[in-house]
């Protein structure tokens, strides 16, 4: 069983207004931490295992912090357990790529397909229910694995899309699982949401506040140690998610109770499969599940051979009493509507892009800017794709749209440097080299994806700025800039 400790240092009580401030606790915190070989991510929050060489050192550091300041730590104070990977049979799969162009249109779950990042094959989208795409479900069904039903996502978008969406349906329930020998069931801090949920009912609990342990619980003693040091109503235990072996499904997919992000439960094999094909990625959530043979002792059971919840569509605000029949023949009947439409392609040249900007100058000119000149393209210090040019000669700044104001030529090295500081302290999984050239009033941005090859055109994604991660991305500046322009047009 692998143990983590987290834990956040040196920004107790910070003035977030206060930017000096910050960067002297951010330095602070390098330097306590350095010795360790622990990494520290923002406001000074940090893991480490209890198996780590420097675990003990780094305890007694956290102690002698503790003492010298007079302070109990409060923020991201937690322990974590997890089994080893040689022991998981199932597992928690969770997609986490966003997917922003999903929702719903009465029962009729729906899409912009032709926005959706053509490199993911599984996201997150309305209500954090995950999503996936025909390669998806052509590996599940090409590999025998079962437990999942889909429904096609009503495509609403203009343009034809590179694939088509669907909305997974896990159809069998993967058991209540038990609760932590740790935990006291009837304290009074112990939540009813970490009782009950949601619709599946009582489950076991396995995530609470250290206030809601039981005084005899037979706790690790270097969590009795680091539990001295933490205010116990915010110090959260996360013990290790137990399954009755008796009463697991027999299919490969299964649903049941998920916090924040929705997802499925997935056996070993579904794993082994999505892993292969490149499904699941990096950023996505894939959390060990701990099979138990038998009923510990003292435990209580709380699975049942009959009392087994339905399976999970949509809130009830979404599809009312309709069933699950119902559900997939009115999504079956707007596939075979869908089939008759021919949908473009979303092509366009530059030159025919360039007149559409024009056309927009003239109907609303308080949005552009004075155009790049030939003798600013000379002193210019960054070496952009010609195309992003040719945009700027037309308005060098100003919006496209309210959702795309064009950063001007003399401001585009200073931008990129700060957004490329952001995805550091985010420490966001963004290795491509790109150049950050517009944003959008909820702070996204848009950055240019460039390689030495790079001269004439390039891709360009929307980066979020609650994650640092790409949400969608355009083949080309032509059509990022018809986008930008046709889809947020709300200036008629």
């Amino acid at each position: 069983m692998k143990e983590y400790y987290y834990f956040s240092i040196g920004f107790e009580e910070v003035n977030w207004m206060d930017e000096e401030d910050q960067a002297r606790r951010k330095a602070f915190v390098k330097q306590f931490t350095a010795p360790y070989g622990v990494e520290c991510g923002f406001a000074g929050t940090g893991r480490i295992d209890s198996e780590d060489p420097m675990f003990e050192q780094f305890m007694h550091a956290l102690e002698q912090y503790a003492l010298n300041n007079g302070i109990t730590f409060s923020y991201n104070c937690a322990y974590e357990q997890q089994p080893e990977e040689a022991e998981a049979e199932w597992f928690k799969y969770v997609p986490i790529k966003s997917i922003d162009n999903t929702d719903y249109q009465g029962h009729i779950i729906c899409c912009n397909a032709s926005n959706i990042l053509p490199n993911i094959d599984a996201g997150s989208g309305i209500y954090a229910r995950p999503f996936v795409s025909e390669k998806f479900k052509r590996v599940i069904e090409e590999n025998g694995l079962t437990g999942l039903e889909f429904i096609w996502c009503k495509d609403i978008g203009k343009f034809a899309p590179p694939k088509q969406w669907y909305l997974p349906v896990a159809t069998t329930f993967i058991g209540r699982g038990l609760d932590s020998p740790w935990v006291d069931i009837d304290s009074v801090y112990l939540r009813d949401s970490e009782k009950y949920p949601n619709s599946l009912g009582r489950i076991g609990v396995t995530s609470f506040t250290a206030d809601c342990l039981r005084p005899e619980a037979d706790l690790p003693r270097s969590l009795q140690r680091y539990l001295s040091l933490c205010d116990p109503d915010s110090f959260r235990v996360h013990y290790q998610e137990r399954l009755l072996k008796a009463y697991l499904p027999t299919t490969d997919f299964a649903f049941g109770h998920f916090k924040g992000y929705q997802g499925f439960y997935i056996s070993k094999r579904a794993k082994e499969v999505l892993i292969s094909n490149h499904i699941i990625s990096s950023q996505d959530r894939l959390e060990l599940i701990q099979i138990v043979d038998k009923l510990p002792e003292g435990a209580l059971l709380l699975d049942s051979e009959t009392l087994t919840p339905p399976f999970y569509y949509g809130e009830k605000k979404e599809i009312g009493s309709i069933s699950f029949e119902e559900i997939k023949e009115l999504h079956k009947k707007e596939k075979e509507l869908y089939d008759q439409i021919d949908k473009p392609m979303k092509k366009f040249t530059m030159k025919q892009i360039l007149s559409l900007v024009n056309s927009e100058r003239k109907k609303r000119p308080e949005d552009f800017c004075k155009r790049l000149s030939l003798k600013e393209i000379e002193k210019m210090q960054i070496q952009l794709p010609t195309y992003w040019v040719d945009l700027l000669k037309k308005t060098n700044g100003g919006y496209l749209s309210s959702d795309c104001r064009l950063i001007p030529a003399e401001s585009i090295i200073t931008f990129s440097k700060d957004k490329l500081k952001e995805l550091r302290e985010m420490d966001a999984p963004f290795n491509e080299i790109h150049i950050s050239v517009a944003e959008r009033a909820d702070g996204d941005w848009y950055a240019l994806l460039v390689n030495d090859a790079i001269r004439e055109d390039c891709r360009i994604v929307q980066m979020t700025h609650e994650g640092g991660e790409a949400i969608r991305e355009w083949e080309s500046i032509a059509v990022f800039i018809y986008d930008m322009i046709i889809e947020n047009d709300d200036n008629d």
